[in-house]
């Protein structure tokens, strides 16, 4: 690795440096893997799979991708239940660091495709952001205050399809730009 330069080194990684468009999960036998750009997904189940890549990312601790994988992946005709996550995360005890790595970058190139997709929802951050410690919420946060409206109960809003329940976010941000654009011209 000494003999060879950086420049010739960079040609052989360059899908490092490059954008993410991986969208298509590996298979593992026995589960059903979630759709490309996970189209079946609930927004319960993609707030906590978000919430743990982002601790892993965090922390590096890969106990963090076999639970992403425990809500990603489901045996045939199982249903999501938070409840059971530690239970279900033991089921991937045999997965390789390499796997779970590879579920991990496929993950992340779907959140690049959502978040290119929605972009009032995941607006661009300006400057260097701040670790917020105890006060970061997260995406069912977001869930709890869209409830009760549109699609119901929170227990029916956690169960709306993510690309659903991100669209009607994403207008209802656009609708409070606008109201607030014509309240301000109004005075």
């Amino acid at each position: 690795m000494q003999l060879v330069t950086m420049k010739e080194l960079k040609k052989h990684f360059s899908f490092i440096y490059e954008k993410n468009d991986r969208h298509k999960f590996i298979e593992i036998k026995g589960y059903q893997k979630p759709q490309d750009r996970i189209f079946d997904l609930t927004i319960e189940e993609y707030a906590v799979a978000d919430d743990l890549n982002n601790k892993y990312l965090e922390t590096g601790d890969l106990n963090f991708l076999r639970h992403l994988v425990a809500v990603l992946y489901t045996k045939p005709n199982e249903v999501y239940d938070i409840t059971l996550q530690n239970e279900r995360a033991r089921r991937f005890k045999f997965l390789k660091g390499y796997e779970l790595l590879a579920i991990h970058i496929t993950w992340n190139g779907c959140k690049e495709y959502i978040t290119k997709r929605f972009p009032k929802v995941y607006p661009k951050v300006q400057g260097v952001q701040k670790k917020a410690g105890k006060n970061q919420k997260g995406f069912l946060d977001v869930v709890l205050q869209l409830s009760g409206g549109k699609f119901g109960t929170y227990k029916e809003t956690k169960n709306e399809l993510v690309y659903t329940f991100l669209n009607e976010f994403e207008n209802t941000i656009t609708n409070q730009e606008q109201w607030k654009e014509k309240s301000r011209t109004k005075r």
